[in-house]
């Protein structure tokens, strides 16, 4: 059996005032896993990202990444930083350079890279996520969706085995959406990428590991399957199912549909099961 790449052992974080963010956290994440934490503002998920990146010490327990139990002096810390990147939800927090191609190259300079190794990276990521045409804009005058792009780059340039993203949808128009999912999934058979979100529409159709987090602790993980058919998880976390599997639902109540029929999880495949039934 393959070993977790991420693995938390009875981890607990407290915040300066007292509140509990993580309490006895106990988890492994496998490789090769797409990975969604779900739950409401304070679960826990943030400060869980958080802690695989370093930004956060357990008041006690342990986190280990690639079987290695992180340790906080700063060379060790930016050892992990170079191979487990973080967007955080917020793009203004990770964002301080005078333009977008300063900012997105930053990372790359500090690694003394060649000049012309660091423009062919910055370029290509840029691309990549469609923001060319923001690469000489003073970065103060980016909209919050351009500007979590921008951060997006900077972070992806930098090439991490695994990457973090705090509410990724957070601030981006559709179409930015739609690049983002299909980013993810081309990017998923390479690298572990483990996101935070309350849109369970996106956890639903491109995760297939979620974990469901409340108060800091972990209810339950599992497949989307396994999550959404738990009312009582439902329930507990106070999530609403997403409105493809409630449609699902109702067309098995309804009798239209078996069981055998696999859930659709885009439009695409719910519009093919619709047009089925019609006929």
């Amino acid at each position: 059996m393959e070993p977790p790449m991420i693995e938390f052992e009875n981890v607990i974080y407290q915040y300066s005032n007292g509140t509990v963010a993580l309490d006895h956290l106990t988890l492994k994440i496998p490789n090769s896993k797409k990975v969604a934490l779900i739950g409401h503002n304070g679960a826990g998920k943030s400060t869980l990202l958080g802690h695989i990146n370093g930004i956060f010490r357990p008041k006690s327990g342990k986190v280990t990444v690639n079987q290695k139990e992180l340790k906080y002096s700063p060379r060790e810390l930016n050892r992990l930083r170079r191979k487990v990147g973080i967007v955080f939800q917020d793009p203004e927090q990770q964002l301080f350079l005078s333009n977008v191609w300063e900012d997105i190259a930053y990372g790359l300079k500090n690694l003394n890279l060649p000049d012309k190794m660091i423009q062919e990276k910055v370029q290509f990521i840029m691309e990549y996520l469609h923001i060319t045409h923001l690469v000489q804009r003073p970065i103060h005058y980016l909209s919050l969706g351009e500007k979590k792009l921008v951060a997006l780059a900077g972070v992806l340039v930098m090439e991490p085995e695994i990457l973090l993203l705090d509410e990724p949808t957070a601030y981006l128009e559709p179409k930015a959406i739609e690049r983002l999912i299909q980013f993810l999934e081309e990017k998923s058979s390479s690298k572990l990428i483990l996101l935070s979100t309350h849109d369970l529409e996106l956890a639903y159709q491109w995760a297939d590991h979620l974990i469901v987090l409340k108060n800091g602790k972990k209810l339950k993980e599992g497949t989307p399957l396994e999550i959404f058919s738990d009312a009582t998880i439902l329930r507990d976390s106070g999530l609403k199912p997403p409105i493809f599997w409630e449609i699902y639902q109702g067309l098995l109540k309804q009798k239209r549909i078996d069981s055998s029929i696999k859930p659709p999880t885009s439009s695409t495949e719910l519009l093919s099961l619709l047009h089925n039934i019609c006929k």
